[in-house]
């Protein structure tokens, strides 16, 4: 039996998940671009340069191809200095998909378009791509890798990474990461002088998180 009102009530309930889901999807995209930000200028500092927004400084795929060249120490191409024009804005990032995939990387859906007008999805989708492949690649066999694999190698590198703090412990990618301190360890790991951790020692779980995404 239904009453007055139920539809409506369905009707503003559906639209508070879609809401919620949709919340928890732009915070997990956030982490994630935070994260793989860190994780690009602790390879770029090599370089001696560096990005504040993942989605706006590799869309002239300058850094992109410093990026490559740090990760692989090899000629990844010429760059296009005067990359304030779109054609070579594109001519960079074309270089840079050429490269990746000259390496048996495969680049589902990812053009040079994409990176070149921000595409967050994407732009996500190919850092998470080198990590894979010139992070965990000495942990993992790509001829015949799958997810359990990957899972694993991303755990044992957090454990090798955070392992100077011996009060952190990885066991997982969910509890083990609730109270910040995996996150403050790994920024540290990366940028020592950037954090004090016996002062972050007073500091709660909201704030741990607060401060290691934006180091």
């Amino acid at each position: 039996m239904s009453f007055p009102g139920d539809n409506f009530y369905c009707a503003d309930n559906d639209r508070y998940e879609r809401s919620k889901i949709g919340k928890l999807r732009t915070e997990r995209e956030e982490i994630q671009a935070k994260t793989y930000k860190n994780w690009i200028n602790s390879i770029l500092i090599q370089g001696r340069t560096s990005i504040d927004d993942i989605y706006t400084d590799l869309t002239d795929g300058e850094k992109l191809i410093i990026l490559l060249r740090l990760l692989t120490g090899e000629n990844v191409g010429t760059v296009n200095k005067n990359s304030s024009l779109l054609l070579h804005k594109i001519a960079n990032v074309s270089q840079c998909l050429r490269f990746i995939k000259s390496k048996n990387v495969y680049l589902e859906s990812i053009g040079p378009d994409d990176i070149v007008y921000g595409n967050k999805t994407l732009t996500l989708g190919l850092i998470w791509t080198l990590i894979l492949r010139f992070q965990l690649s000495q942990h993992l066999d790509f001829e015949q890798y799958d997810l359990k694999s990957i899972k694993e190698s991303m755990l044992l590198w957090c454990c090798n990474r955070t392992k100077h703090l011996e009060f952190v412990k990885i066991v997982d990618f969910h509890q083990s990461w609730q109270n910040g301190w995996a996150f403050i360890a790994l920024v540290h790991s990366f940028r020592p002088e950037s954090l004090d951790i016996d002062a972050l020692r007073r500091k709660e779980s909201r704030d741990l998180l607060a401060i290691a995404f934006d180091t």
